[in-house]
């Protein structure tokens, strides 16, 4: 079974170790606080910019429902490790851009 952690700011958003960004729908997200049932979660939809680095759009609750659109990578990191700290950058240990495992 795939773990899948919840990102600490974006609560409807979460992400597994192998780099896949997942998603809670409103009405599954109320059941999941209730259950934690991991088969509620459904891959995000991420696309493939120019500069090869994988991205996602993502609707932000705190910020009045702002749509946003984040690197996966980065998103990743801030699920497992926490906030990047001001000054450092995520990267990719093998070199390749889309491969966001940790």
């Amino acid at each position: 079974m795939i773990e899948i952690k919840e990102h600490p700011f974006y609560k409807r958003y979460g992400a597994d170790i192998f780099g896949t960004v997942y998603i809670l729908n409103f009405i599954c997200y109320e059941r999941y606080l209730r259950t934690h049932d991991m088969s509620m979660w459904r891959p995000v939809a991420t696309l493939q910019r120019s500069s090869g680095y994988m991205v996602f759009n993502c609707c932000s609750e705190v910020e009045s429902k702002k749509h946003l659109t984040m690197y996966s990578h980065r998103f990743i990191l801030e699920v497992f490790v926490g906030p990047c700290p001001k000054g450092m950058e995520c990267c990719h240990s093998n070199g390749v851009k889309n491969d966001n495992r940790l």
